[in-house]
């Protein structure tokens, strides 16, 4: 065999390639698979959704920790806002919090897991929305006060 034919040099096979010099570096598939450590602006949007965390789950999380920042950076390199990530928590916490068989689901690996987030936060859109609409007729109607409010947050449609 011709090695300069195999090796791609001139003259002979059409479409041959020369070998690269090395095996190429590997490309990340998505911003999940960056191993850098978080940017200061990072590092403040990750403590402030675990004190969200720690807040709802009365709980101890650390924003320091390798393995919290692992579920939520991913997150915020992905596009979602500091707001997205807390808003999740707080409808989880509503949600299940209220039963303590489920609290234990109360934690960074279920709620910022990368299978389920976007569920999760269409969900918390969709309760946020209905608080914030529930909590502006009331505004606008005088209706109910303290003690209406207190009714749709736990559930109960402020009746």
């Amino acid at each position: 065999m011709n090695l300069e034919l195999y090796l791609g040099g001139s003259g002979g096979i059409t479409g041959a390639r020369p070998l690269a010099a090395g095996p190429a570096a590997p490309q990340p598939k998505s911003a999940r698979s960056v191993r850098r450590g978080p940017t200061p602006a990072e590092l403040e949007s990750i403590n402030h959704v675990v004190s969200r965390l720690n807040h709802y789950s009365g709980r101890s999380y650390r924003p320091d920790k390798r393995a919290t920042q692992n579920f939520i950076l991913p997150l915020l390199r992905d596009g979602y806002s500091e707001h997205d990530l807390c808003l999740v928590v707080w409808n989880e916490a509503y949600r299940l919090g209220r039963d303590p068989d489920y609290q234990r689901f109360i934690q960074p690996s279920t709620l910022f897991g990368p299978k389920k987030f976007e569920e999760r936060l269409v969900a918390a859109k969709a309760e946020d929305a209905k608080v914030r609409r529930d909590t502006e007729r009331a505004k606008q109607t005088g209706e109910g006060g303290v003690e209406w409010l207190k009714g749709v947050l736990e559930g109960g449609g402020g009746k």
